[in-house]
């Protein structure tokens, strides 16, 4: 290859390179997950695993949690 040709591409490569730069967000260090992950965002009922509250029980998998309104019999 020519090196006049040459030349100019291998310097727009380094310059490419010099212009990489790593990214702002840093990944977290624990990924592992908790037994509090599915509430994560908030329990927007105040549903409670108790039969004093049967319009908002809260019933709570190790995949999903969700609450039970008795009165309408569906969830909320």
């Amino acid at each position: 290859m020519n090196y006049a040709v040459r030349l100019p591409i291998d310097l727009f490569l380094l310059l490419s390179l010099t212009h990489y730069k790593e990214p702002s967000v840093t990944p977290p260090n624990n990924t592992t997950p908790t037994r509090d992950d599915n509430m994560a965002l908030g329990n927007p009922d105040e549903a409670k695993a108790s039969e004093s509250s049967p319009n908002a029980y809260l019933i709570t998998r190790s995949t999903y949690s969700l609450s039970y309104n008795n009165f309408t019999g569906i969830t909320n």
